[in-house]
């Protein structure tokens, strides 16, 4: 697993990039170094930019991947922002046991990442997943008036903010984590895949050519049925 720290790093070398960004204390970092070195820090110092990069095996095929860690402070928005540049796919992360990282979600987030970022996919990621059945964490935010964040929230956000898929993990214990990366992975992957089509010679030809003729009602059902079925190893991504 390779590291470095370097703010001018881009995917110009044909990684995928995946930048993760949220509330500060959310366990963005604790995220990424649990998934990339099966280990937990267990000391918290805020991050203001780290970048690690890693090739992982994706369905046979080994695919080059640069995850950015970024600040959720908002001292940092200027530094943090030049880290979405050439970003393939968002991981905006919250935590699930802070109500007020779950509000940021639709008030800061989302607004900063469309701003500067429109078509880029977000997977929204609800973090400490061990941490909401722990009975002194859920009472002490009773005691605040305030509960845990639950799956259905979760959805319900991404179907409101129009975000590309929810899902929830722990660093600590590992539940859910990988299945994150694999799905921003895949996501990339296909952002990168679009990128490509649209910026292919073809395509540009297609752009100038006449419109094509009205579809019949059941082309898309042909093509349907026509259409391989997905693998069913396509999620499954290992760091090399």
């Amino acid at each position: 697993m390779a590291h470095r720290e370097d703010a001018a790093a881009d995917a110009d070398d044909g990684a995928i990039k995946i930048v993760v960004v949220g509330d500060g204390s959310v366990g963005k970092t604790c995220m990424l170094m649990s998934y990339t070195s099966n280990q937990f820090p267990t000391d918290y110092a805020p991050t203001i930019f780290e970048n690690y990069s890693a090739v992982v095996l994706c369905d046979g095929h080994e695919v080059p991947i640069e995850l950015w860690d970024t600040a959720g402070q908002e001292d940092y928005k200027r530094l943090r922002a030049l880290s979405y540049w050439k970003a393939h796919v968002f991981i905006l992360a919250f935590s699930l046991v802070s109500p007020a990282s779950f509000e940021n979600v639709a008030v800061k987030w989302v607004p900063d990442l469309r701003a500067s970022n429109p078509d880029t996919p977000i997977l929204l990621v609800g973090t400490k997943l061990d941490l909401r059945e722990s009975y002194p964490v859920v009472k002490e935010l009773e005691a605040r008036g305030e509960t845990v964040i639950t799956t259905e929230m979760g959805q319900q956000m991404v179907r409101e903010m129009r975000l590309e898929q929810y899902l929830e993990c722990s660093a600590l214990t590992q539940v859910g984590l990988k299945a994150v990366f694999d799905a921003a992975i895949l996501a990339g992957l296909s952002r990168r895949a679009r990128k490509a089509a649209v910026a292919s010679p073809a395509n540009a030809k297609l752009r100038n050519a006449a419109p094509p003729r009205a579809a019949n009602r059941h082309d898309g059902a042909k093509a349907a049925a026509n259409a391989p079925a997905p693998r069913a190893n396509a999620g499954c991504c290992t760091i090399q």
